[in-house]
C-alpha cells in the first residue's frame, strides 16, 4: 500500500509518497471559487535523477529532487547527515526502501566501492541462434 505524507515546507499544495511519486493536492481558489482534484505531478529527469517542480503562490517555484522529497518525508535521520544515496546506484528508484541518509564520503565510498551482484551465467546453454548478428 502506497502512504503518503505532505512535503516539507508545502505541507497544503504537495504530498509525497514512500514509492517515491509526488501529487498536487485539492484545493479550491477561495477568489473565484474554482477548485482542482489532485493529481500525480509530472517527474522529469536531471542526469538520471527524478525532479519535480513545486509552486507556492506566484513568486515560489523550487525544483526538488524526488528522493530527497522521500528521504525528508519517510527516513529517520537522527545523525543528521545532509546526502541522500541510492543503495543500488538506481538514482531513478526513489522508493524508500532503496535511499538512506549519508555523508558526503559515504556516498563517495558507495559511489566507488558498490558492485551489483554478480550473476552466474556459466552454467546456462548459449544458442548461437539467439546471437544478435
Amino acid at each position: 500500500m502506497e502512504n503518503w505524507k505532505p512535503v516539507k515546507g508545502f505541507e497544503e499544495q504537495y504530498a509525497v509518497s514512500d514509492l517515491g511519486n509526488v501529487k498536487s493536492l485539492a484545493k479550491c481558489n477561495p477568489r473565484n471559487g474554482l477548485c482542482w482534484d489532485e493529481r500525480p505531478l509530472k517527474q522529469h529527469d536531471l542526469k538520471g535523477y527524478r525532479v519535480v517542480w513545486l509552486r507556492k503562490g506566484k513568486d515560489v517555484h523550487k525544483k526538488m529532487f524526488v528522493h530527497q522529497l522521500v528521504a525528508e518525508a519517510f527516513l529517520p535521520n537522527p545523525d543528521c547527515k545532509p546526502f541522500v544515496n541510492h543503495k543500488h546506484k538506481n538514482r531513478a528508484d526513489n522508493r524508500a526502501e532503496s535511499i538512506e541518509w549519508c555523508t558526503h564520503a559515504e556516498n563517495v565510498e558507495h559511489r566507488d566501492n558498490y558492485k551489483p551482484e554478480a550473476v552466474d551465467i556459466a552454467d546456462e546453454a548459449i544458442d548461437p541462434a539467439d546471437i544478435p548478428f
